[in-house]
């Protein structure tokens, strides 16, 4: 989840570049091709207008349809680009980002249509419509709102929400069967709080929490592989408090997103009933350092760690 930057590329003036040159939008009849063209650019504006809304795009796009083929003909330049739409290439090799736009996880292989391609062939090779993301977003299906007001996805391209913490993880039980939850830290008076937690239960949530818990685990066993200076003995509570914050500050700017799985689990760890039980077993006399939290129990027992 994260709120990135795409530069203008004047995605009407290519429009026209594209059908200029294009042999399979050359033989749509004229007249067809012009409205389609036309109507095109008259969702583009639309889109932006909308700020990216769902609700409002598709609210709007009644009165501009595009023929069949011409959703084709987008559809073929979309796989195999021409030079006048050759940025989708260009997203395609450098918007391997480190986040996942729409979800937080670490890394986004490919680029996906926001509004699913299939249902929404106007905006088929729209820059605004392309985001970065992980399988999240086609996984998604065409799931872009929901049944109560202002639930919707949100926009890594105009949600500048994006740009806060806008999760929480809680970890229960460490020291016997760990569990995690999770919640938005959006107020529920929050202009934002219906899309931010829609989109959260969409796409975040389950595999959020399935992160946190297997992370947690390997940390409790080796502390100093998740934050390094933990290889070393904290002094105090405050001292660990100091590490934490540090590392979550480092890995924000690292992966450019507060709400990076690496940087939520941090933030996890700094709930004061979590950090005062870590304290208790890092700056326990005589402690090993980077050894378990938690020490090996006998055959029968409920305890994760070893």
């Amino acid at each position: 989840m994260n709120r990135i930057k795409l530069i203008d590329l004047d995605d009407q003036t290519r429009l026209d570049a594209l059908a200029k040159k294009s042999e399979i939008i050359g033989k749509i009849g004229k007249r067809t091709r012009e409205k389609d063209i036309k109507n095109i650019k008259l969702a583009y504006d639309l889109y932006k207008l909308s700020h990216g809304n769902p609700d409002k795009i598709l609210a709007g796009m009644a009165d501009k349809p595009i023929s069949r083929k011409m959703g084709g003909a987008l559809a073929h330049y979309y796989k195999n680009p021409t030079v006048d739409i050759n940025f989708i290439d260009t997203m395609r090799e450098e918007f391997s980002i480190r986040t996942c736009p729409m979800c937080g996880s670490l890394g986004s292989g490919t680029l996906d249509h926001y509004l699913p391609q299939k249902h929404n062939k106007a905006f088929t090779i729209f820059s605004l419509n392309l985001v970065p993301s992980c399988l999240c977003n086609s996984k998604k299906g065409v799931r872009l709102k929901g049944k109560k007001t202002n639930q919707r996805l949100l926009h890594p391209y105009f949600d500048d929400c994006l740009q806060q913490r806008l999760v929480k993880i809680d970890i229960h039980h460490p020291d016997t069967t760990p569990t995690v939850s999770s919640h938005v830290l959006v107020p529920q008076t929050d202009a934002d709080y219906a899309a931010v937690e829609f989109h959260f239960d969409t796409l975040v949530k389950k595999k959020v929490e399935m992160y946190a818990l297997e992370n947690f685990i390997d940390f409790c066993r080796r502390p100093g592989d998740l934050i390094s200076a933990l290889q070393r003995n904290p002094r105090d509570k405050n001292h660990l408090r100091r590490i934490i914050e540090d590392e979550l500050e480092s890995k924000d700017n690292y992966f450019k997103s507060k709400n990076n799985w690496v940087s939520l689990l941090l933030f996890a760890l700094l709930d004061d009933n979590i950090l005062t039980w870590l304290a208790s077993k890092l700056c326990a006399p005589g402690r090993e350092p980077n050894s378990p939290l938690v020490a090996r129990k006998t055959s029968g027992s409920s305890l994760f760690l070893l």
